[in-house]
C-alpha cells in the first residue's frame, strides 16, 4: 500500500518542496486530488464494464485511461485488463503482446504472474503448445509460490509438445 502510495505521487509530476504537504495549504492538492479522483473513476468504470462483460467497452475505457493517465498508479492493471478484454474476444495474438508490456514494462506489478499465465493460456488457444509450455514453465519458475503457477503445473500435463518434453 505505501509503496503504491509513493509510486502514485511520484508519478503525478514534480514533488513540492514542503517536507509535509499535507500542512502546507499553498500546494496544488485539489487539482491533483481531482486528477487522481478522476483517473480512480475512469479506471473503476472501465474494470465494471470488463466484469460486466462489455469487453469492446472495457478495452476503449482502458485505452482512453493510459492515453490520459499515462503516469497513473493503475497503468500496469490497466494494460492487464486490456489484455484481459482481448482474450476475452479472442484475439490472442494481440492479448500476447500486450500481456508481454506487462511483464517488461511493470515487472514488479502483482498482475505478472496472471499476464504469463494468460500469455500461456492464449499461445494454447493459437494452437502452440510448443510456445505456450515455455509461458507456463517461465512463470513456474520466476513465481514458484503463486496460485498462477500452480494453475500452470495443471496445465502442463495436459499439453503435448513434440520435442519439446
Amino acid at each position: 500500500g505505501t509503496i503504491q502510495e509513493v509510486r502514485h505521487r511520484m508519478q503525478q509530476g514534480p514533488m513540492p518542496t514542503a517536507p509535509l504537504p499535507v500542512a502546507t495549504p499553498s500546494l496544488p492538492a485539489p487539482e491533483t486530488s481531482s486528477a487522481g479522483d478522476a483517473a480512480e473513476r475512469l479506471y473503476q468504470y472501465a474494470l465494471q464494464e470488463f466484469q460486466e462483460g462489455n469487453h469492446n467497452a472495457a478495452l476503449a475505457l482502458f485505452k482512453q485511461f493510459l492515453e490520459q493517465y499515462p503516469h497513473a498508479s493503475q497503468v500496469g492493471y490497466a494494460r492487464y485488463w486490456i489484455g484481459e478484454s482481448l482474450y476475452a474476444k479472442q484475439q490472442y495474438a494481440a492479448a500476447i503482446v500486450t500481456f508481454d508490456e506487462i511483464i517488461r514494462k511493470h515487472p514488479e506489478n502483482p498482475k505478472v504472474p496472471a499476464a504469463l499465465l494468460k500469455q500461456g493460456n492464449a499461445f494454447v488457444k493459437l494452437h502452440d503448445a510448443c510456445t505456450a509450455k515455455y509461458f507456463l514453465r517461465q512463470l513456474q519458475k520466476e513465481y514458484p509460490n503463486s496460485s498462477e503457477a500452480r494453475q500452470a503445473t495443471e496445465q502442463l500435463k495436459q499439453l503435448k509438445c513434440e520435442g519439446y518434453g
